[in-house]
């Protein structure tokens, strides 16, 4: 059945797979436009704060405590948003063409602002999420599970060997690692602004 379900991830995954990230390693790519409790980034054995304007490195390994928020931007497009306890990785990223973020814990929400030519993938050991252009939030869902929740444009979400798109207004849930992502629906206003409110 080929109504919801795509295979947008497998090209863009394609594409990231033939790019020399190893060239960029340790290169600026981002910084900091938003900080405040503990937050870190991680990288060759080293820890740095992560306070307004503080540079993001590939192969950062970005965390922040329990109280620590932090927003990003990634070359002219992509903005990020991280609430508490995230371990978030910057595995291969190019201005304004995409990446591969991994995502160990906590939600992050995403904002690509406008289309990203080579995609932008998140991985996690829940699901492997795809977009191209588009607004999400993603992460742990208390009381719930790992959920995906669309602010606009559309997103692909990939687990127990099933993908479904997302559109606007729409999210999805994984109960668990290995099984399949829940049907897209779209959640009420009270759901999704305590979701959202995890970034705050």
């Amino acid at each position: 059945m080929l109504t919801r379900r795509t295979g947008l991830f497998f090209g863009a995954a394609g594409i990231l797979a033939l790019t020399p990230w190893a060239a960029f390693a340790s290169s600026p790519i981002g910084r900091v436009t938003e900080g405040r409790g503990p937050a870190f980034a991680e990288a060759e054995g080293s820890a740095r704060p992560l306070v307004p304007d503080a540079r993001i490195l590939l192969n950062d390994l970005v965390r922040t405590g329990s109280e620590g928020r932090v927003a990003m931007q990634l070359g002219e497009r992509t903005r990020l948003r991280l609430g508490g306890d995230v371990r978030l990785r910057i595995d291969r990223f190019i201005a304004d063409q995409g990446g591969t973020l991994s995502l160990g814990s906590g939600v992050v929400g995403v904002d690509t602002q406008g289309s990203l030519s080579r995609g932008l993938s998140i991985r996690s050991p829940h699901a492997l999420i795809a977009v191209r252009g588009t607004g999400f939030v993603v992460g742990h869902e208390p009381g719930r599970g790992f959920s995906v929740l669309v602010n606009h444009g559309a997103v692909d979400v990939r687990a127990g060997g099933e993908t479904v798109r997302l559109g606007p207004g729409e999210g999805t849930t994984i109960l668990r690692r290995g099984a399949k992502p829940s049907s897209p629906t779209s959640w009420g206003a009270p759901r999704a602004q305590a979701f959202r409110a995890s970034l705050r």
